[in-house]
């Protein structure tokens, strides 16, 4: 296959994948160690305009930043200033990240295991965020992988309290000079770099899913400067640094890290790592576990280093096969959330790599659900609380129809769930299961007369539509089912993918999620007219709204 011919069907698959998911445009970049192979630009970077993304656009790589800060602090510990197993409360003693803070290790933060909660991105700046640990529940530390975005900002304070510098100064010294990307990388979001990004997006309706046809609207603008994902980087400045991470610390013969300091970074130091996402006929991936800074991955058979970026209007993927001699990026202008550039990464990392079944055998990048492809299962009649819903197979694909005659067509996921625009579950994500389907507080049986219990009297004043200003994670639902309360997110930079189940821990505490260990916590702070107006979720506060 010619390059010319990879780039011409990369960047018609690209253009087809944004038409089908919430994504207006982006880049993606092809390096081998020896230098830059491909750059296939797509869609575009302002919808207003129809501007094409251009060489000089920055994209901001939110969590990929993570692998930045630890190349920082791996470099500190090289040079005997930072220990990696020392307590992080040596740098930070005002520290209280829950009952276990003083047995938090740097390492523990760089791996995702000190017991950290994800994050609850209540506050705009990184050391008041951080402050708020204080109190939070925290599972023990150097026990479980759980991904924490305040894990990284602690980090990005022991590099000011190491060096005396804020992070931005040092990513310039210590990477971003050596690197040759000084015009091309900012180590930190402000209102005075805004004019040379491209235009970040997110869906113009952030309480349903999206779905295609939905509108995008311009994404909420913040100033970052925490070490969880502030750097933004345009696309030769991702492709320098993947060929970074293909080699042995060197680039164009200047050292930029020390042969040591690299191979840590994606050495397995985690029990587990990220969720991955592998395209439909594509080598699964048969290992993720999280290193000091990036994920290790074994993709057909090969070590590969890979690390996600999700925020506010942005969506980006890196992945580095040294084995291969192949590195791939792809920065996006679609909100965090958004899949695409996952997908897209992986799809070209399996043409290049010979690791798919056939270059013609693209994944579909329509996510329409065809009639036959569901299994007879999940088609038919289902009941849930006398509410009657019908999956049937047609011309046109998957039909739902309730008994008042609405209808509505099923979409899947790139996660594996469904999403429809039938208007009673249109807030929900749909999953199906051996036993029929779970949509919200529904649970969609076969037969007559199927009884699904609700709230109790004691669980019903959760119930209901809830917001917040934050726009990583805008707002959710606390539906019934089964007895117990599920938190709903329709999307958000920092939703979970799941629907979670809400734990009592407390008189007006719950546990985000069925696992004992997990730190995630969600508090009823008032109650109007017996009612819950007022939540807490690690930080952020969400009040009810008046949509249903």
């Amino acid at each position: 296959m010619t390059g010319d011919d990879f780039a011409g069907r990369l960047a018609r698959y690209a253009r087809e994948l944004c038409r089908h998911h919430p994504m207006p445009g982006g880049v993606l970049v092809v390096v081998d160690r020896a230098g830059p192979r491909h750059q296939i630009p797509f869609g575009v970077a302002d919808v207003a305009s129809g501007r094409e993304p251009a060489d000089n656009d920055l994209f901001q790589i939110a969590s990929i930043s993570k692998s930045f800060v630890a190349l920082v602090i791996l470099a500190l510990a090289e040079e005997g200033r930072v220990g990696l197993d020392e307590p992080v409360v040596r740098w930070l003693p005002w520290l209280q990240a829950g009952r276990w803070t003083g047995d938090i290790t740097v390492r523990h933060l760089l791996s995702h295991t000190a017991g950290l909660v994800m994050g609850g991105e209540g506050l705009p700046g990184g050391e008041a965020l951080t402050w708020a640990l204080r109190e939070r529940a925290s599972s023990p530390p150097g026990q479980r992988f759980h991904y924490s975005n305040h894990g990284y900002l602690l980090l990005g304070q022991v590099i000011r309290a190491a060096t005396g510098r804020p992070l931005a100064d040092v990513l310039q010294e210590r990477l971003f000079g050596p690197l040759g990307i000084e015009h091309d990388a900012v180590g930190r979001v402000t209102h005075a770099d805004r004019s040379r990004f491209a235009t970040g997006y997110w869906p113009a309706y952030d309480d349903r899913p999206w779905l295609p046809g939905d509108p995008l609207a311009p994404a909420a603008w913040v100033e970052l400067d925490g070490a969880d994902g502030c750097i933004a980087v345009t696309a030769r400045g991702i492709g320098r640094y993947l060929r970074l991470l293909l080699g042995d610390g060197t680039l164009d013969g200047r050292t930029v890290v020390a042969p040591a300091v690299l191979s840590r970074l994606g050495e397995p130091a985690a029990p587990e790592g990220e969720d991955v996402l592998a395209p439909d006929g594509y080598p699964p991936v048969t290992l993720s576990r999280y290193g000091l800074g990036l994920n290790h991955e074994v993709i057909a058979g090969r070590p590969c280093l890979t690390h996600g970026g999700g925020n506010i209007g942005y969506a980006s993927f890196v992945i580095a096969d040294p084995q291969a001699d192949v590195g791939i990026g792809v920065l996006t202008n679609a909100n965090g959330d958004c899949l695409a550039a996952q997908h897209l990464a992986r799809v070209a990392h399996g043409i290049l790599t010979e690791a798919a079944p056939s270059y013609d055998a693209l994944p579909r990048a329509d996510l329409q659900v065809r009639a036959g492809e569901l299994p007879s299962a999940l088609l038919g009649a289902f009941t849930a609380d006398g509410t009657d819903l019908e999956l049937r197979d047609d011309q046109r694909g998957v039909r739902l129809r309730d008994a008042r005659g609405r209808t509505g067509r099923l979409w899947r996921t790139l996660l594996g769930r469904y999403v429809t625009d039938h208007p009673l579950l249109r807030p929900y994500l749909l999953d199906a299961t051996s036993e029929g389907w779970d949509v919200g507080p529904y649970l969609f049986r076969r037969g007559e007369g199927t009884a699904v219990a609700g709230a109790g009297a004691d669980l019903a004043p959760y119930v209901g539509h809830y917001r917040s200003w934050t726009p990583w994670f805008p707002d959710f639902r606390i539906a019934p089912r089964g007895g117990a309360l599920l938190l709903c997110a329709p999307g958000g930079v920092e939703a979970p993918m799941s629907d979670e189940r809400l734990v009592p821990v407390g008189e007006g505490r719950f546990r985000i999620g069925a696992d004992d260990w997990l730190p995630e916590r969600l508090t009823e702070l008032a109650r109007v007219d017996g009612a819950v107006v007022l939540l807490d979720r690690d930080g952020a506060r969400y009040s009810r709204t008046f949509t249903p």
